[in-house]
């Protein structure tokens, strides 16, 4: 699974207020493309 390690990656872009302010950016959609991904069956994926 070639995203097995976005949510270490999340974790570490999310400890910025720069980071929490990009992905909370509603023009740029993201936690709404995020969410569906922790109903993944890789626990790497969900858990990081």
């Amino acid at each position: 699974d070639p995203f097995e390690h976005v949510s270490s990656i999340l974790v570490n872009v999310s400890r910025t207020e720069a980071g929490r302010n990009l992905l909370l950016d509603p023009k740029r959609r993201l936690l709404k493309q995020i969410i569906p991904q922790f109903d993944s069956t890789s626990l790497l994926r969900k858990k990081g």
